[in-house]
């Protein structure tokens, strides 16, 4: 912080230099000239809005008051979220839309720097409509089933860039079930019956068991 200071009458004394910081007292370290004082501040100033204020005295004790000046502090990124999907969810359609939300508490969203990346089966495209809180990306051709990761980013007017990554898995595909045992036609001869298969799913499987035959527990 700088500050030019003058007295056509008497000398300014600068050991009663004082700064505001948005109205409340702030502690600086100065190296002042009988023209001028540069100084440093204890504590970082509070990230937003930001009003700035010096005063001093001269020899005879009259307090002159510099206008105020006004600015913005932005030192963090956005916060960007995917709101959907979750992290690790399983979809089962190719064309998901993708929900992202994003926010500065300092400075505003630089909806120009939006950016969209990620990785999977195969190479893919998106279209993302946004606006200054929130973007929908969707991709231009179906997603290949597999497991993909998404990261989206944004920057604030000060250039910070904030980011946020999701993974999911598409599956359209339902599970294979193969080598069932006893085969099709097999005459069972004891009981109970030993009933066995072999089965696969890419994303994983949600398993019932019958109760019996063409049943599932609790039916009637």
């Amino acid at each position: 912080l700088s500050v030019s200071h003058l007295d056509s009458m008497s000398a300014v004394d600068t050991t009663t230099l004082n700064w505001r910081v948005n109205g409340d007292p702030a502690t600086t370290t100065c190296d002042s000239t009988p023209t001028e004082s540069t100084c440093t501040l204890a504590q970082a100033l509070p990230q937003g809005s930001v009003i700035l204020m010096a005063s001093v005295s001269d020899l005879a004790g009259n307090v002159g008051v510099s206008p105020p000046v006004s600015l913005t502090v932005d030192t963090a990124p956005p916060m960007v979220l995917f709101s959907w999907p979750a992290n690790g969810a399983v979809l089962t359609q190719p064309l998901p839309d993708l929900e992202i939300v994003y926010s500065d508490a300092s400075s505003a969203i630089a909806t120009g720097s939006f950016l969209i990346t990620g990785s999977g089966p195969s190479s893919a495209q998106w279209s993302c409509p946004l606006d200054a809180t929130a973007a929908t990306c969707s991709p231009t051709a179906p997603l290949a089933d597999g497991a993909w990761s998404t990261t989206a980013s944004i920057a604030d007017a000060a250039g910070h860039r904030g980011e946020a990554t999701v993974g999911f898995v598409i599956d359209t595909q339902p599970p294979t079930i193969f080598a069932v045992n006893p085969t099709s036609g097999t005459s069972l001869t004891a009981a109970p019956a030993i009933i066995s298969a072999l089965f696969n799913d890419a994303s994983g499987l949600n398993l019932f068991l019958p109760d019996r035959v063409g049943q599932r527990p609790g039916s009637g």
